[in-house]
């Protein structure tokens, strides 16, 4: 008879293969390692899961995960991090938990992998500890299943970068008042380490891989009114995933390898800002008001799109409410290609900035995650520190 202990751990791997295709509601099992696809950043999903695209306002290291162009758009060094419970309601020991950092500079932008709570560089999902068996059902030993992806980017804002080198040539400096381009490039590095539940079965064990992606962004501000301060940006992102279309190779018990295909396609959005009353004419009546915003209210919306190999296209559109660049509300949805909703997303999110020296962020949302959890809750911190800035405010 089979004990509990084992039943728990085949109904993780099936759960598993389930989520796969209920979550997203088609069938991403033609790809393995379907993790990669997870979005980290909390403000991101509740815009619609995929979303992030286009959007260069937030600037949490884990936003790189929808577009490595947006690396042109951050300043200093910044650490962002996750740590999420998932199936929480079926009291499973499973985690998402993403760490990285930042540094930017003059419309340069790199992205690291740093140590996450499952002592591993960048995004993890943790399965936790399970039991190897034998094929009579007998003990062997304990093991501990994970699939990581340790993503190394570069972003580059063309305009800020050549602008900066040129001296603040006067032409650059004003194309950038109404246009920007940035450009960008990540290298994933997977490790999957998942449970042989029998130990001779010849179930896959251990594999490795590596996913090249590239990105480019465009800004533009049509409208710029700093009497009245209303302000309008416009973005268009897209993000190839996977351009080589690489596999996965695994290693088997008995020594044999196999290559399965790594998820591959392209992610694609809009976006907008619009923001009103600029902080800068209250200055002299608010001035610490001025040190910690930019405008008194904000509105922010997305709309985008990701496919996946052969998979219908699914949609994301949200919007986000933002008082004193600090409190910020969001709400999305996401549908599918023959408009079957999978479900909405709602969030909120904490922004302290200081001059644009220091900054914290709070972020928190609520997601569908397939029939087998109507909600999912997940949550990122980042802390920011632009230290060149820093250094020219006490000289």
């Amino acid at each position: 008879m089979i004990n509990m202990k084992k039943k728990k751990i085949i109904f993780i791997i099936v759960l598993f293969s389930m989520f796969s295709t209920c979550t997203f509601s088609y069938a991403l099992y033609e790809f393995t390692c379907i993790f990669t696809l997870y979005n980290t950043s909390a403000t991101n999903l509740a815009f619609g899961l995929d979303s992030g695209t286009a959007n260069i306002w937030h600037k949490n290291p884990l936003d790189i995960w929808s577009n490595p162009a947006k690396l042109g758009y951050y300043k200093g060094f910044a650490f962002g991090y996750s740590h999420d419970k998932w199936f929480d309601d079926l009291n499973l020991d499973i985690y998402h938990n993403s760490s990285y950092l930042t540094f930017g500079w003059k419309g340069l932008g790199i992205l690291l992998p740093s140590l996450n709570n499952s002592s591993k560089f960048g995004t993890t999902m943790d399965y936790g500890e399970q039991e190897v068996y034998d094929a009579h059902g007998n003990l062997l030993r304990k093991f501990n299943s994970y699939e990581t992806c340790s993503q190394f980017a570069f972003g580059i804002n063309c305009l800020e970068f050549i602008n900066y080198f040129s001296k603040e040539n006067q032409l650059f400096n004003n194309l950038r008042k109404y246009s920007e381009l940035s450009l960008g490039l990540s290298i994933d590095y997977i490790r999957s380490n998942l449970l042989p539940y029998i130990s001779d079965s010849l179930k896959i064990n251990k594999g490795t891989g590596l996913s090249n992606n590239i990105g480019a962004l465009i800004k533009i501000t049509p409208l710029n009114i700093y009497d009245s301060g209303i302000r309008l940006d416009i973005t268009a992102g897209i993000n190839i995933v996977n351009i080589f279309k690489s596999d996965m190779t695994y290693k088997y018990n008995n020594g044999d390898k196999e290559k399965q295909p790594l998820p591959y396609g392209n992610r694609t959005g809009i976006a907008g800002k619009l923001s009103f009353i600029n902080i800068k004419n209250l200055a002299d009546e608010y001035p610490l008001l001025f040190d910690i915003s930019k405008y008194l209210l904000s509105i922010y919306a997305s709309y985008d799109n990701s496919k996946y190999g052969d998979n219908p296209s699914i949609w994301g559109k949200g919007i986000e409410l933002t008082l004193l660049d600090i409190f910020s509300w969001r709400f999305g949805e996401c549908t599918d290609k023959y408009g079957q909703e999978i479900g909405d997303c709602e969030g909120w999110g904490i922004n302290l900035n200081y001059k644009n020296i220091v900054s914290f962020q709070y972020n928190y949302v609520e997601f569908p995650l397939g029939e087998s959890q109507t909600k999912q809750k997940k949550e990122d911190i980042s802390f920011g520190i632009d230290i060149i800035k820093l250094i020219n405010e006490f000289k």
